[in-house]
């Protein structure tokens, strides 16, 4: 055997295909973009405007002592990414307090739901497909898949609620006395222990799986609201760890975003303020009203992106749940056909030729008819 010489020996080269052996990087670390795009940051912040307009309508309308756009303020404060979450205190069973938390609950969902579901369309579009979605589409999808958004809400409360009212029956019944309140008691553990994991399994499906369900009715061809149901129940509960982790990098991530979108914000608009202010007029009213404008709007754009940011975020984690429970392609998701793939124009029947029959020349006539003659001999 001969030995090949050192200097003409090759070390072959071995190349990694980031894009496919960490796939789940880029609609991670990319869901910064679709929320800081300024776009995506007015539609939210015409998003926050009405849901504080109408939960001060609900306070308004109902007078109850319980204040609902404080909702608003939990969601998007940032002890919510980093800090101890307070769960809400239950109200008490009143009229008002009922028709309270109903409306301002149908109104997060509505509000929620229709801006929520368009940007999240948008950026599971940006992060699997890699392009920009149009308005137009996205919004025309979430507004046929409306009810789908509401009831996949509803079902969550029906069933818990259907839940709890025996144990509001009970409760009624401790009034007649301590006997009946001791057997009320006792029905109420031997009944409601079984129900603890049910009950809670349903508030955690509609607490963390309420955002993955509007990114499935967003995403999945054809899905309603029991499709969204079913998908996030199970992309969170088969890989509670993988989300728990993927989650920990989304708000890593959102928090230099907020970070970024803080310099430019305060930056720029102190800037302009600087200059307005110097040679502006101290006496007039309107320069102090135009100002407190300004500086509303500079303040409310960080909250925007906090509500873009929610619904990019969860369409990254709904993306990388789906890959690895059903190993569906991140590109895979309902898209729209323009009007020509959808009504494809008609092929004319072209109908079939008439034999045309061989021509015969006049030689081959007399060819075919006259027999062989033999070559005269000379």
């Amino acid at each position: 055997m001969e030995e090949v010489p050192f200097q003409d020996r090759t070390v072959p080269k071995v190349e990694i295909d980031w894009d496919r052996s960490f796939w789940w990087w880029y609609p991670i670390s990319r869901a910064i973009h679709p929320a800081l795009r300024i776009s995506s940051l007015l539609w939210s912040m015409i998003a926050i405007v009405l849901l504080r307009l109408g939960f001060e309508a609900s306070e308004n309308l109902f007078g109850s002592s319980v204040k609902s756009s404080k909702i608003l303020d939990w969601l998007t404060a940032p002890s919510l990414l980093f800090g101890k979450i307070e769960p809400f205190a239950i109200p008490s069973l009143s009229i008002e307090n009922i028709a309270l938390s109903t409306f301002s609950l149908v109104w997060l969902a509505l509000v929620g739901s229709t801006f929520g579901g368009v940007l999240s369309r948008r950026a599971a579009v940006e992060l699997g497909q890699r392009t920009i979605a149009p308005w137009g589409r996205s919004l025309r999808l979430v507004a046929s898949r409306i009810l789908s958004y509401l009831w996949v809400v509803g079902m969550h409360f029906l069933a818990i609620g259907g839940l709890l009212l025996p144990f509001v029956a009970l409760g009624w019944f401790t009034r007649f006395g301590s006997v009946a309140a001791t057997i009320a008691g006792v029905i109420m553990l031997v009944v409601g222990l079984p129900l603890i994991f049910g009950i809670g399994r349903l508030i955690v499906s509609l607490t963390v799986g309420y955002p993955l369900s509007v990114c499935a009715i967003s995403i999945e061809k054809r899905a309603d609201a029991f499709e969204g149901f079913s998908r996030s129940n199970a992309y969170f509960f088969q890989r509670p760890v993988l989300a728990a982790f993927v989650f920990a990098l989304l708000l890593l991530f959102g928090e230099i975003g907020a970070m970024l979108l803080s310099w430019i914000v305060n930056s720029g608009w102190g800037l302009i303020e600087q200059a307005y202010v110097s040679t502006s007029s101290d006496t007039e009213p309107a320069v102090a009203r135009f100002l407190k404008a300004g500086n509303w709007l500079a303040s409310n754009f960080l909250l925007a992106y906090r509500f873009s940011y929610f619904w990019a975020a969860s369409a990254g984690l709904y993306l990388v749940l789906r890959r690895c429970v059903d190993n569906t392609d991140l590109d895979e998701m309902e898209v729209f056909e323009s009007e020509l793939e959808q009504n494809p124009p008609k092929i004319p029947s072209t109908s079939q030729p008439a034999e045309v029959k061989p021509s015969t020349n006049s030689s081959d006539v007399t060819s075919d008819a006259a027999p062989d003659s033999e070559p005269n001999e000379s």
